[in-house]
């Protein structure tokens, strides 16, 4: 019941109709017409319904989003992660490529699409995508740990334990127990 009081809530704050965010007064008369809602008011309901854990919707959302702003950076990256949700790589690595045609210069995207390359089993390229986001953010330790995961899945050891050793030189105190697993 909550869930649906949150959604209704957010939808009487937003489908205005013009983008902006008000309130719906009580005995006020909403009149909500398809050519009305807006990209950035599909983008609010697709993103309750992502935190309300409704993938699927979000995602039909997140499509509405993309066939109104083809340049929606934030549609895309969201669907991408809905799409993890679900164990749907493939299609997370779909919209992951399409944020980066858009934004080649986000770092958490290129991350999130070598975590859904690894869990393809292609390697190589979550390899390739881990090492462009930390050379365009080199504190972002999760890259290096998720590199070491997957050099070490093709067999780069030594490499593999350089990446853990970066990790848990920048805080990451999991990073040290592979070392001792793996790295002795």
């Amino acid at each position: 019941m909550k869930k649906l009081i949150l959604l209704v809530a957010t939808l009487l704050m937003t489908l205005t109709g013009n983008g902006q965010k008000r309130m719906i007064q009580p005995g006020q008369k909403l009149i909500i017409t398809k050519d009305s809602i807006t990209a950035g008011d599909y983008l609010t309901i697709a993103n309750t319904k992502y935190k309300l854990r409704d993938y699927y919707g979000a995602i039909a959302d997140y499509a509405k989003v993309i066939e109104l702003d083809s340049k929606n950076v934030d549609a895309y990256y969201y669907s991408g992660l809905a799409k993890v949700n679900l164990h749907n790589y493939v299609g997370a690595i779909v919209d992951y490529t399409k944020v980066i045609e858009i934004n080649p210069k986000s770092a958490n995207t290129y991350y999130n699409r070598g975590n859904a390359k690894h869990e393809l089993h292609d390697y190589t390229g979550a390899i390739a995508d881990f090492t462009k986001a930390i050379e365009i953010n080199p504190k972002l330790r999760n890259a290096y740990y998720n590199r070491g995961i997957s050099k070490m899945s093709i067999g780069h050891k030594n490499s593999g334990c350089q990446d853990f050793r970066r990790a848990g030189e920048m805080g990451d105190a999991e990073a040290y127990e592979l070392i001792k697993k793996f790295c002795q």
